[in-house]
């Protein structure tokens, strides 16, 4: 019995395929082991470097401000006699100005026209407030027939008709955020685009429908004084206002009223239907309608 191994292989030699395995195995043993020495050697060559940087200059407290002095001065050169600088003057939208009556300020106003039908066809109470109109009382126009023949009455009796009702007039329309609204009344002045409110007690009654004001910037100095002025004819049915507002400064200004519009008639007692309209308007832009 023959128990010798073939005679192309000895019997205690390796596989091929063992070979290729032990091989792979003491590969990959190799490239763990050179990645953990490079790991190593690049840490130690970052420690040295930290090590041999130079440590950043410590410089006190009042060097550091005096070298920021320095750098600050060299920065902006002073001029030698120069004066200091000042802050900017406000705008003119920041800077408030005020109306003030040029003394006391009036508390009542002088009537114009008259109750007598033989010297106006109305009397028009005036207020200090805004310079408008309180109320305007029609002479000859009666809300009744009764009231006009009692008038009529007491005109041929020769009795004074001042203290007779029941004539037709035209009041203020009522309050507006707690105030009266005068008819036709100043409500502000602008002066280059600002705002000055006229319409409290800043007017003084320098004539019987004369009133005036003063408009000064934020220091008290006088800058504009404006003037209003009613008038009646006898015998007219006008009522004219004047406005004026005279430049007390050396500068030009831009100036623009505004005002209170006109009451609205009371309805009349004997009237079914109430016939008023409210009716509005405006001005066209100088582009559509020069």
């Amino acid at each position: 019995m023959n128990n010798q191994a073939p005679a192309g292989r000895p019997a205690n030699a390796p596989s091929p395929r063992r070979l290729l395995v032990t091989v792979a195995i003491f590969s990959i043993v190799a490239g763990i082991v050179a990645i953990v020495v490079m790991g190593q050697q690049r840490g130690a060559g970052t420690a040295a470097e930290q090590a041999t940087a130079p440590a950043p200059a410590t410089t006190p407290a009042g060097a550091a401000d005096a070298s920021a002095a320095a750098t600050s001065t060299n920065a902006v050169p002073a001029t030698a006699g120069a004066a200091p600088t000042s802050a900017p003057p406000p705008s003119a939208s920041s800077s408030p100005w005020v109306a003030k009556s040029p003394g006391s300020p009036s508390t009542a106003a002088s009537p114009l026209g008259s109750l007598d039908p033989a010297k106006g066809k109305f009397l028009v109470e005036l207020t200090p407030r805004g310079a408008g109109i309180s109320r305007v009382v029609f002479s000859d126009l009666w809300k009744s027939g009764t009231d006009r023949t009692r008038a009529a009455e007491a005109r041929a009796a020769g009795t004074a008709e001042d203290a007779l009702e029941g004539r037709y007039e035209i009041a203020a329309p009522g309050t507006l955020q707690g105030f009266t609204m005068p008819i036709l009344a100043a409500r502000a002045i602008e002066v280059d685009g600002r705002e000055v409110s006229v319409v409290g007690q800043v007017w003084v009654e320098t004539a019987p429908g004369t009133f005036v004001t003063e408009i000064a910037d934020s220091t008290g100095a006088l800058q504009m004084r404006a003037t209003r002025r009613w008038s009646v004819e006898p015998g007219s049915w006008e009522i004219r206002c004047e406005q004026r507002v005279e430049n007390l400064s050396a500068s030009p200004h831009s100036v623009r009223w505004v005002q209170f519009g006109p009451s609205d008639l009371p309805r009349d007692p004997t009237d079914l239907v109430d016939a008023r309209r409210y009716h509005s308007g405006y001005l066209m832009s100088k582009e559509r309608d020069p």
